[in-house]
């Protein structure tokens, strides 16, 4: 068995812990291992419902990746009339099985299987992806979902989820058979800002659990749209970053100084919805809100303004800058010896490539999320590595490429750590979040972690 057995499939432990799929190396240039997972076919229960999670109909192109025996692929489009559905599969033994199932159902015209591996398999055309392979393979494909499907594809998993990205939707499911009980044993399980998070998964004592997620436009950038005021047009800016979780920054008015704040999304498919709220000022002073949609660099619909209690709706349309973020970035990291850190982003056709640098060793950032005017990333490091002054844990970072300058937050987060340090004095910068929200408030060992807080790198090379 080769790289992961790619099939519906759960390490076959009923009510135990799945371990890490993942052995890291000690080596920051070698890549992680994966270990095999034994095919465990999906019940037919959790079929339907994953199915009815994602409201696969007439229009959708569904991929199952780990196809199994076929039964996620052919229900999908013999009971709930998908266009076409497409099974990924590494067994050429299950595929021989699926494409016969498949015969069998009358659906033969309408389906495909493919024999090979989900991890490098072009899925772009799908609306809707389904998922029973495990915590750390979902990981692993969290960066490959964002880079091929469209804002508004689905994502179903059964019982496993994707770390610290919140699911959309969440279903529990009581089936006749309990079925797997799954997680990745950690000591980052409760921290809810690392891809080891477990927290949005099945717990002890329960059944089973479906997660959706959507994947969201991309926002993170300089954004810049004329506003009707009662003092007639001014122009807004927002500067934004995100995360596979969040989108979050600054507005400001630059003919008002007084007229800035930060800026809160809520993404569902290609719709926006934002809040801006003047800072230290009563709700009804200066508040703003959005609702619209979002397609490549264009932010279009209606904003409401709230001016002195006095409130307006208009329509309002935002075009966004776009500027390389691509070169050698470096910073220096609080660990007392200030030795630096790069991190060198790179365009290889389509795809976007990063690489940590540090004390001479390169560390390929396999994690990595290119939101077209800023990026996140999250990258683990062994124990006894020299990058962060020998502790081992996650670097996560997020920023935007805000004319020249890359701002945003960056954070490493050890299960070594006992102590704790909140976010630096953010006044003078353009992106100063709530920091009742930003700052650091675990109190458990495993979840503190230093917070670099405010992170503008310097640019060394193109």
């Amino acid at each position: 068995m080769n790289e992961f057995h790619n099939s519906n499939r759960c390490i076959a432990l009923i009510l135990s812990l799945v371990l890490c799929n993942f052995a890291f190396s000690d080596e920051g240039t070698k890549k992680p291992k994966r270990y095999p997972i034994r095919y465990v076919a999906t019940p037919v229960e959790s079929v339907q419902d994953m199915l009815w999670m994602a409201h696969v109909g007439k229009d959708d192109i569904v991929y199952d990746l780990g196809s199994g025996d076929g039964r996620i692929v052919i229900a999908a489009v013999r009971d709930f009339g998908a266009q076409r559905a497409v099974g990924v599969e590494i067994d050429p033994e299950l595929v021989r099985q699926s494409r016969e199932n498949a015969e069998k159902a009358g659906v033969s015209d309408r389906v495909e299987f493919i024999e090979g591996d989900l991890f490098t398999q072009d899925f772009g055309e799908a609306t809707v992806v389904t998922l029973f392979l495990g915590h750390a393979a979902n990981i692993e494909l969290r960066p490959k979902l964002f880079h091929f499907l469209k804002p508004g594809a689905r994502i179903v998993s059964n019982q496993f989820t994707m770390g610290e990205w919140k699911p959309n939707k969440t279903l529990a499911i009581y089936n006749e058979v309990i079925g797997m009980y799954g997680t990745i044993e950690s000591p980052f399980g409760g921290n809810p800002n690392v891809p080891y998070y477990t927290g949005f998964g099945v717990g002890r004592g329960v059944r089973g659990k479906i997660n959706t997620w959507l994947i969201p436009v991309k926002l993170a950038g300089s954004w810049k749209g004329t506003l009707e005021t009662t003092r007639g047009p001014v122009e807004l800016c927002m500067e934004l970053r995100q995360t596979v979780t969040e989108v979050v920054g600054r507005f400001h008015i630059p003919e008002n100084t007084a007229w800035e704040g930060s800026v809160k999304f809520d993404l569902w498919d290609d719709r926006v919805r934002w809040f801006g709220m003047q800072e230290n000022s009563k709700y009804d002073t200066f508040n703003l809100y959005f609702d619209g949609t979002a397609h490549d660099d264009r932010m279009e619909g209606s904003i409401r303004i709230t001016e002195k209690g006095e409130t307006t709706e208009r329509p309002w349309t935002a075009t966004r800058e776009v500027t390389l973020f691509t070169g050698t970035w470096q910073w220096h990291h609080d660990t007392g010896d200030d030795l630096p850190l790069t991190l060198r982003v790179e365009k290889d056709g389509q795809r976007t490539i990063a690489t940590l640098a540090s004390r001479g060793k390169t560390y390929p950032v396999t994690d990595f999320y290119d939101f077209r005017g800023g990026f996140y990333f999250t990258h683990y490091f062994e124990d006894g590595s020299d990058a962060i002054g020998g502790d081992s844990g996650w670097l996560i970072g997020a920023a935007g490429m805000f004319g020249t300058k890359l701002k945003g937050r960056i954070n490493f987060f050890s299960p070594h750590l006992s102590w704790i340090v909140g976010s630096k004095d953010t006044t003078e910068s353009t992106l100063k979040e709530d920091t009742k929200t930003e700052q650091n408030t675990w109190l458990s060992a495993n979840q503190a972690g230093r917070d670099f807080s405010l992170w503008e790198p310097t640019l060394l090379e193109p």
